[in-house]
């Protein structure tokens, strides 16, 4: 294909490195992503995972808005597909762009929502504050959705062909 690049050698190794990061954070339970503390009902106490931040997500969202909750499930769903991506990828050899930045902005959006939900409950009027902080899990899916991003932009280094030169036609004199 015309216009088409090829992934380097060291971007095919980002993108497994990074997709199996993403992957270990999302699917092993021991991989924290948040740990809150406090007494509040409406944020239990606890540590998790990937699985169980989509799940305490989709709880957190009232009930006249449940369609809502599903856009945690569809997150981590999304963050699957994310990861296939980036192995078909480092497979194919194809250049790819915002696969790991759309990976990105969903574990950003994720984080952002918890921090907010934590920092409502544990205003003045409260009499016990409710605390968040991040896992180490969470920091793998960061740091492997930026190394999907990178190894999808690593160009191969193949030299290009130097376009023939134009063939020109003279007159012959008799």
């Amino acid at each position: 294909m015309v216009g088409v690049r090829n992934v380097s050698g060291a971007g095919r190794g980002l993108l497994l490195v990074g997709a199996a990061g993403l992957l270990a954070s999302l699917l092993v339970p021991q991989l924290s992503w948040f740990t809150f503390s406090g007494t509040k009902p409406e944020l239990p106490a606890g540590t998790y995972s990937g699985f169980d931040t989509a799940q305490l997500l989709r709880s957190l969202v009232p009930a006249e808005y449940a369609w809502a909750g599903y856009a945690a499930w569809a997150a981590f769903g999304l963050l699957l597909v994310a990861v296939t991506a980036a192995i078909a990828v480092a497979g194919m050899g194809r250049r790819t762009r915002f696969v790991g930045a759309g990976a990105l902005l969903l574990l950003l959006i994720e984080g952002v929502v918890l921090y907010l939900k934590a920092y409502g409950l544990g205003l003045p009027p409260s009499d016990t504050p409710a605390v968040l902080s991040v896992g180490y899990g969470f920091v793998a899916a960061v740091v492997g959705s930026a190394l999907i991003e990178a190894g999808g932009r690593l160009p191969s280094r193949v030299p290009t062909m130097m376009p023939a030169p134009a063939a020109t036609f003279e007159r012959e004199n008799p």
